[in-house]
């Protein structure tokens, strides 16, 4: 039986200083994220709506980004040696109103991530590191994280619901309002508050924390640290151990895996626009001593696909005897290292 991902979070949060997960997209950054020894994966709502030719401005439906959960859920739970991690994914502002609120978590929770967080901007929203953003009142934002929390024990008491406030950064917004909405929305049920910075500075981020505290002792916080912001020239630098310690257990870059992609992506392209087929063989030379090296083996899965061809299809084992390729009995990768033949 597949474990509860809500309970693994609950339990990483309470033996760790800190819980860190990377900002996912895909299915392969989340088994990236499960093979370089991460506890669990964020599913970033501004790296689906990119990798679909969306800004991150609610045009990306709830039900886009659910299947997208959905997907990734199923991929870390069939896929051989890759661990299966807990996935945070976002629900921006429920996609409506508290209707829609109990529907989105319903639906969220059916994909098997281990929990969501709601925003409380208006409808459509913005990215939270955009200019512009506007929020709900504080009672009608309290009401949907209430709408959630409700859904939530009837479905799935493990579930965990983080609220997010943007109201440092929004209209007519301040960080008094943000502490006043956090408290308004740990009062209705959230497991958890996040506040969106605009910026590394530290004085609101420890003002925020101590104001918590006070107000509500032992509530767990989030934290984005975000790749837009400049944490390496912030003065101070702000390191994941303060903020932990200040009190943010959940600490999480949204966008880590579209900036690596991106940068990737486009430097190998213009090797090869500017260099033809040396641009391939620079990709595989750079790939030689990597766990990458072979997608086939990786993500193709040729090697599983193989074993259950022999247990159940005679005919294929055959086909596996006679062919070349991954795989086969004439692979012609097979007796090879980093491209020199075994001696």
């Amino acid at each position: 039986m597949d474990a509860n991902q809500g309970r693994v979070f609950r339990d990483l949060l309470k033996i760790k200083p800190y819980v860190y997960f990377p900002g996912i997209y895909d299915c392969i950054g989340a088994g990236m994220a499960a093979n370089t020894g991460h506890d669990g994966a964020y599913m970033s709502g501004y790296s689906v709506a990119a990798s679909l030719g969306f800004p991150d401005l609610g045009l990306v439906s709830g039900s886009q980004n659910i299947q997208r959960a959905r997907e990734i859920t199923s991929f870390l739970k069939r896929w051989p040696g890759v661990r299966n991690i807990p996935v945070i994914a976002d629900a921006d502002n429920g996609y409506g109103d508290f209707f829609n609120v109990m529907a989105t978590t319903q639906d969220y929770i059916d994909t098997g991530v281990a929990g969501i967080h709601l925003e409380d901007q208006i409808l459509p929203k913005s990215c939270g590191q955009i200019g512009g953003k506007r929020c709900v009142s504080i009672d009608e934002a309290a009401n949907k994280i209430g709408a959630a929390i409700y859904t939530r024990n009837k479905r799935d008491p493990d579930f965990f619901i983080i609220a997010r406030t943007d109201r440092v950064g929004a209209s007519g917004g301040s960080l008094d309002q943000a502490i006043e909405a956090s408290i308004a929305y740990l009062d209705a049920g959230a497991d958890m508050v996040w506040p969106e910075f605009p910026g590394p500075e530290i004085d609101p981020i420890k003002l925020f924390a101590e104001k918590i505290g006070e107000a509500r002792p032992g509530s767990l916080m989030g934290f984005n640290y975000s790749s837009n912001k400049e944490w390496h020239s912030a003065d101070p630098k702000i390191t994941w151990n303060m903020l932990g310690e200040m009190g943010y257990k959940y600490i999480f870059t949204t966008m880590v895996c579209l900036h690596a992609a991106g940068k990737a992506m486009y430097d190998t392209l213009e090797d090869y626009e500017k260099n033809a087929e040396k641009g391939q063989w620079n990709q595989e030379q750079d790939k030689s001593n990597h766990p990458t090296k072979s997608f086939q083996k990786m993500w193709g899965m040729v090697d599983r696909k193989m074993e259950l061809a022999k247990k159940f299809g005679p005919e294929f084992t055959e086909a596996l005897r006679t062919s070349a390729g991954f795989g086969s009995d004439n692979d012609p990768h097979a007796d090879k290292v980093h491209g020199k033949t075994k001696k």
